[in-house]
């Protein structure tokens, strides 16, 4: 069957990880005006996430957070951001990109785990944004939708399932096919080659870096038909391709999913061994931790053997591997063929958020939802998708429809104060430009019908106040 591609994620150390797989802090900017935000990658550790500026460098928060990005800047109508410069965060690809979710006081907050959102609401929410905005995927990605409903493939191959996800063409997967299978011919005899199977590992992935990642670390490489066309990878590309490398030599492979970074586990008849995709001399590293037993496996690797540049593509270099770190691999929990392209259509909503292709990114996160319902940072984004399209819409005056937007992202969240905080601004700021306009009748119906939309929404009789002394003004 022909289908298509996507984009994704990798990591430099514990404290540095890619872009597209995270836990995303749900807490929105308040730039003197409404919130905006995307929530979505911070890397987290236990307090408030490690900020970058624009010029890189590092700035407050925890060594650890999982990577988040942000909104644009507000307009001067809608609250003045005044303290300049960008402030940036590393995504789960590794490079900056705008932050989102700063509270009025410019600091930044993580509620936790949030209720997942119902399927029968995902569902009303998909009706509703057919209406607001025609779907934008292919009739093959719809395909693939419903194919993975049921948590599994039945239409698709594996690797088909994500380059139709990556967004491939029709026409591209049987090219991307025949390369792939060219790969996975060469590395079936590697098992029957070696002397054991720590070496035959050793040798898929040599194989998988001198061979396929012959490229540069890319952010946004998620779609491993790409990958194997230009050599350039995250950590989501990359463990797409170790995984079917490593299946085609004999080797059960799974990949897991920490709050910000994918990497893969392959399962041998001696060890459970996680493997960093994206460090070209991870099962160097992974032959000195003595859990595993391998130290008689593999030559030790001096500091003199190591540039400087291959420090840069490891999560781990030699002199931070620690009992810590690799506990961090023992919390990653494993992702299903189904939720990994639920993962690829998240990770093309970042990128539609960024590009502020707002109805895009509402249908990618619920679609990741629909694939994988635990996936926090989705249901982050997808409050992000609302809340930063009802600020462009109340940008331009067109404050019903912005007001709609918020009312379903608090039926998804109805306790996510940023977004009730947003509401209560953007009443504020209607109530101000129809009251100049000599409409403040208009604006009353208006609130009257906020206050009907919110009493059947629990958790928001704060936010009902606020709107009944707006009304009593």
């Amino acid at each position: 069957m022909s289908h298509a591609p996507s984009s994704g994620i990798i990591v430099k150390s514990p404290t540095q990880c890619g872009r597209r797989i995270g836990w995303g802090p749900l807490a929105a900017v308040l730039l003197g005006g409404l919130v905006l935000g995307v929530g979505q990658f911070t890397h987290f550790r236990l307090g408030l996430p490690l900020t970058w500026q624009g010029d890189g460098s590092a700035s407050g928060g925890p060594a650890h957070l999982q990577e988040s990005y942000a909104a644009a800047n507000l307009t001067p109508p809608l609250g003045d951001n005044s303290s300049g410069g960008v402030t940036k965060a590393v995504g789960l690809g590794g490079v900056g990109k705008p932050y989102f979710f700063r509270d009025i006081n410019g600091a930044y907050g993580h509620n936790g785990q949030a209720a997942a959102i119902s399927a029968d609401l995902l569902a009303q929410l998909e009706q509703r944004a057919a209406d607001w905005s025609p779907c934008p995927l292919t009739e093959d990605e719809r395909h693939l939708v419903r194919d993975c409903e049921d948590q599994r493939l039945d239409d698709f191959t594996f690797f088909q399932a994500v380059l139709v996800a990556g967004g491939t063409s029709a026409r591209e997967i049987a090219g991307y096919q025949q390369i792939l299978e060219k790969h996975t011919r060469t590395v079936k005899t590697f098992g029957q080659e070696s002397p054991d199977e720590f070496s035959a590992l050793r040798r898929v992935f040599g194989y998988l870096h001198q061979n396929i990642l012959t490229g540069k670390y890319q952010i946004d490489a998620t779609n491993p038909g790409v990958t194997l066309k230009t050599g350039r990878y995250n950590c989501v590309s990359a463990a797409i391709l170790f995984k079917l490398l490593a299946e085609a030599a004999g080797y059960p492979t799974r990949i897991q999913q920490l709050p910000t970074h994918a990497f893969c586990r392959v399962e041998t008849t001696f060890a459970s061994i996680p493997v960093e995709c994206t460090a070209p001399r991870w099962l160097d590293e992974v032959a000195r931790v003595p859990q595993f037993g391998l130290a008689k496996r593999a030559p030790t690797i001096g500091s003199g053997d190591r540039s400087p540049e291959d420090d840069l593509g490891r999560l781990v270099s030699a002199s931070r591997v620690s009992e810590r770190d690799w506990r961090l691999y023992e919390q990653g929990r494993t992702m299903s063929e189904t939720q990994i392209v639920g993962t690829i259509f998240y990770n093309r909503g970042v990128d539609a958020l960024f590009s502020r292709q707002f109805d895009r990114a509402l249908y990618d996160n619920i679609i990741a939802l629909r694939l994988d319902p635990t996936n926090q940072s989705a249901k982050d984004n997808l409050l992000a998708s609302l809340n930063n399209w009802a600020i462009a819409l109340a940008e331009a005056q067109h404050f019903s429809q912005a007001a709609e937007k918020l009312y379903w992202a608090l039926r998804c969240a109805p306790s996510a104060q940023p977004v009730q905080a947003n509401l209560t601004r953007l009443f504020r700021q209607w109530k101000a430009t129809l009251t100049g306009e000599g409409r403040l009748t208009e604006f009353r119906a208006e609130a009257e019908k906020g206050l009907r939309e919110l009493s059947a929404i629990p958790g928001t009789e704060s936010l009902q106040a606020n709107l009944r002394t707006l009304l009593a003004e």
